[in-house]
């Protein structure tokens, strides 16, 4: 598109146009946005276009059409991450992303639908609505992923991306932390890596440093050499098992790296599990109070009514409940329900050193291994049925490390489910009967595969990306999006 630009052969309008047309068409299936800015985007694209007629660029962005999560803030207008009583919140200002990407000539689309207070992976909230997949009405989705995957957006910013991503057989970079925004985390999703590494290009971090001091004004560190770099492989973090599709795709995966000159190697990786916990733990260190308040008379997702009923019960309920579930054979959901109680600032405090601890000792074995990456499943299963994921956070053991950490991320699609993969054979307790019922309904999806780099080497992670994608984008079974 961007090319299309340069050359003349169309116009920030005509480009705008036609995504706004496919959302008045596509997205009443899909919903995925939340509000769509039609005249606003016009209007800008149009002025755009002028600008660049009389020789005036932006950056590589220039005219280009985005689309960005309800959760970032436009001024004048609602932010209300999915709760019916802040409809009538009026945000004071746009976010650093929306400032970002004006300076750097975006025109924003709209808005795209998210998680109730961001606590899920299905965007699925009673104010807006359901979002669905693109390659499955009856499958959950992330609200940008979704508009991606259905071509209503060809590039999108949210809060986190890599699940969704993988749901809907789109690519996502989320960066090292305070790469893009030292407030909160934020995700770039895309249909190819190139695009990824076009949104680097056109938002340095020396640029998002001028609207936010706190964000390094560093230079990215060029991507490594592919050949003979060592990738490391990682099939299962000894949590939830996944799925064989998913096994499939790192295989997949591991042979495209190593046609591009990339070593591969299986790897064992000893502090994943602890570090998954210790997330866990203080992600609800609150005991949930902050989510139960904000939900008090609001109608609850139902991706939400698991952690909400299990943060209203006592204390001494919960503690049965977590009995119960071991006695099950679900010793992983035993320690989330466990999880879910207020700590003191001294234990806070434990954890936040623990977490760290146990990123800086992941670091030093991938240095002493020699690895510049690690290749990983980015979520148990395929996309979960709508409502799954309620009793299925154990499945995010894959992503929610990285993301504590702080270590940059992403994913990118290789494959789809084939028939004979939706299954489960070997199953434990009720976990493992979830996870075989969402893989008997997986036919058909999109599976991706994600990769892990150290701290500030998003470039060699977009490289990675691209050589996968170089190599299976010609796959039968590729899932291309419908504008490929």
């Amino acid at each position: 598109m961007r090319a299309a630009l340069d050359s003349g052969a169309l116009s920030s309008r005509e480009l705008v146009r036609a995504h706004l047309d496919r959302i008045a068409e596509i997205d009443p299936e899909i919903r995925a946005f939340t509000e769509v800015f039609r005249d606003a985007a016009l209007e800008r694209a149009d002025r755009l276009d002028d600008e660049r007629r009389a020789g005036t660029l932006r950056g590589p962005l220039h005219g280009l059409p985005v689309s960005v999560e309800e959760s970032f803030d436009f001024e004048g207008r609602a932010t209300t991450l999915g709760l019916v009583a802040r409809q009538s919140s009026s945000a004071p200002r746009d976010s650093l992303w929306v400032r970002a990407l004006s300076n750097a000539g975006a025109i924003v689309l709209g808005r795209t639908n998210l998680p109730q207070l961001l606590r899920s992976v299905e965007s699925d909230n009673p104010l807006f609505g359901r979002t669905s997949n693109p390659f499955s009405p009856r499958h959950a989705a992330g609200g940008q992923a979704a508009a991606l995957g259905a071509g209503l957006s060809p590039l999108g910013f949210a809060s986190e991306g890599r699940v969704a991503a993988h749901f809907c057989g789109v690519a996502a970079l989320t960066p090292t932390r305070g790469r893009l925004s030292h407030s909160a985390p934020c995700s770039l999703i895309a249909r190819s890596a190139g695009d990824l590494e076009l949104v680097l290009d056109a938002l340095p971090a020396a640029t998002l440093a001028e609207l936010d001091p706190r964000i390094p004004p560093l230079l990215d560190p060029p991507a490594l050499p592919l050949r003979g770099v060592t990738v490391g492989v990682v099939h299962d973090f000894g949590l939830l098992a996944p799925s064989s599709a998913l096994i499939g795709a790192l295989e997949r995966a591991g042979d495209a790296l190593r046609a591009a000159g990339a070593r591969v190697e299986p790897c064992m990786l000893r502090d994943l599990e602890p570090l998954f916990f210790a997330a866990v733990e203080r992600e609800l260190a609150d005991g949930a109070q902050p989510l139960i308040e904000a939900l008090a008379g609001e109608p609850v997702a139902e991706s939400l009514r698991t952690l909400h009923k299990l943060a209203r019960v006592p204390r001494a309920v919960r503690a049965g409940l977590e009995k119960m579930a071991r006695l099950a054979g679900d010793p992983e959901t035993a320690r989330v329900i466990a999880a879910i109680d207020e700590k003191s600032a001294s234990e806070y405090r434990a954890l936040g050193e623990q977490i760290d601890a146990l990123g800086r000792t992941l670091l030093e074995g991938w240095q002493t291994a020699g690895l510049a990456a690690i290749l990983c499943p980015p979520y148990a299963t395929p996309a979960v049925p709508h409502g799954q994921s309620a009793d299925f956070a154990i499945a995010s053991c894959y992503s929610l490390p990285w993301t504590a950490a702080g270590l940059p991320a992403g994913v990118v699609p290789v494959t789809r489910v084939h028939g004979a993969e939706a299954r489960r054979d070997r199953v434990k307790g009720q976990l493992g009967r979830l996870a075989r019922r969402i893989d008997e309904q997986s036919a058909g999806l999109p599976v991706g595969v994600q990769l892990v780099a150290p701290p500030w080497r998003e470039r060699t992670l977009v490289a990675l990306m691209a050589a996968i994608e170089r190599n299976v984008s010609g796959d039968v079974d590729y899932p291309r999006t419908p504008v490929w």
